[in-house]
């Protein structure tokens, strides 16, 4: 095995674990695991889990790669030029090279800023629940006003977007390459 170096940053230390997995993918037996298995989750968990899924996915849910449901999306401007996102969802299967990806759409359907948050690292409850919570930056050139929002999971290494398999309460983005996203209501920034 190679020697591998001491880190001092948080920075490094996930480049270095970055370097690991690759060499983990590229070994002929790697395979991925169920989020069950890597959280130790029982099977117990695992159904209560998806019993509560579909209960909350009555009103709002967006599937990802039959693995990945998001069942609670908010979006709000606690701040000027700063938005908080708060996700909440159920996987089946969690890769660390997936990512979630909002994009902030103007009026005429084009992308005035995005942000991006890598699930790397997360892992699920024991219901095999996951939450997720981030700010998000308004960039300084983007104007107050009225904002689509379109959401989406990919993978980091693989580049297209996860399959979206199933949506309700939202709608598919119509666009040719950004059909596995979903469009959500608009969010009026402010200053």
């Amino acid at each position: 095995m190679p020697h591998m170096p001491i880190v001092d940053s948080q920075q490094e230390a996930l480049t270095a674990l970055d370097e690991i997995c690759q060499v983990l993918r590229a070994h002929p037996d790697f395979r991925e695991l169920p989020a069950a298995r890597v959280a130790r989750l029982s099977p117990i968990g695992m159904a209560i889990g998806r019993f509560v899924r579909h209960a909350r996915a009555r009103t709002f849910a967006a599937e990802f790669a039959h693995s990945l449901t998001l069942w609670r999306f908010e979006l709000r401007q606690d701040h000027p030029r700063a938005l908080a996102v708060d996700l909440r969802g159920q996987c089946e299967k969690l890769l660390n090279d997936w990512c979630v990806v909002i994009h902030f759409l103007d009026e005429s359907g084009e992308i005035r800023f995005q942000s991006n948050y890598p699930l790397r690292g997360v892992l699920p409850d024991v219901l095999t629940f996951i939450y997720l919570r981030w700010l998000i930056t308004v960039p300084a050139g983007v104007p107050p006003g009225s904002y689509y929002v379109r959401l989406g999971v990919c993978s980091q290494h693989d580049g297209p977007y996860l399959q979206l398999t199933q949506f309700r309460g939202c709608r598919r983005d119509p666009a040719g390459s950004w059909c596995n996203m979903i469009r959500l209501p608009a969010i009026n920034i402010e200053r």
